[in-house]
């Protein structure tokens, strides 16, 4: 019976060269881009505020606000994901709010 040796030269070299280009962009661009006030900065503008208010609950949700944070994916659509507990699996009042 005849075994054929694999080898994984080929793809480790490529992805090195990878890497080190990646490391090299960052540590050229890092400190200005890396900061955490410009991190949370920007975070800010896709970050949101979501309160839901549930008067009549089903079987995991009790009565009353529930409040968490959610973050906006599709501007155009109106797309906001957070946790489920967050929304409730409830009819609920659900208010969105942004920083400004």
């Amino acid at each position: 019976m005849k075994t054929k040796q694999i080898t994984f030269y080929p793809i480790i070299k490529l992805l090195s060269k990878s890497i080190l280009i990646f490391i090299i962009t960052l540590l050229s661009v890092g400190p200005a881009w890396c900061s955490d006030e410009n991190y949370f900065e920007q975070a800010l503008t896709y970050t949101v505020e979501i309160t839901s208010q549930v008067k009549i609950p089903f079987s995991e949700d009790y009565q009353g606000i529930y409040s968490g944070a959610g973050f906006l994916v599709d501007k155009e659509r109106g797309w906001i994901v957070t946790n489920a507990h967050v929304a409730s699996y409830s009819p609920a009042k659900i208010k969105v709010s942004f920083k400004d």
